[in-house]
């Protein structure tokens, strides 16, 4: 029983390797790549900007960092810093068990 791979390996290892992923590094279709200039422009941090604090009591502020569905939004949809997501985060926890934002949001179907 003689072949020509030497003992020891398996097929899988006779392999070329790959970039990982199991996309074999090739673009997806209809993907989005990771080259620069594709339209996106990073947005300030809206509280360094304007220098308002970050307080629970501002219902009608923490609104704006809440989703349709009201989940908190991600940093990199709302353009702000670390330090300053989880302050808000901490605060808009605050306003939702005072009552002052809700936790989910009810939405009627239509019928």
């Amino acid at each position: 029983m003689a072949t020509d791979r030497p003992t020891g390996t398996t097929e899988s290892s006779q392999r070329p390797p790959s970039g990982g992923g199991g996309s074999g590094g090739r673009p997806r279709p209809g993907g989005r790549g990771r080259g620069r200039g594709r339209g996106f422009r990073r947005r300030g941090d809206y509280f360094n900007q304007t220098g308002e604090p970050i307080d629970y009591k501002n219902a009608m502020l923490l609104r704006r960092f809440i989703a349709d569905t009201g989940r908190i939004e991600s940093r990199r949809k709302t353009g702000i810093t670390a330090k300053n997501q989880r302050k808000l985060a901490i605060a808009i926890k605050r306003a939702r068990y005072l009552g002052l934002l809700p936790y989910v949001v009810r939405r009627r179907l239509r019928g």
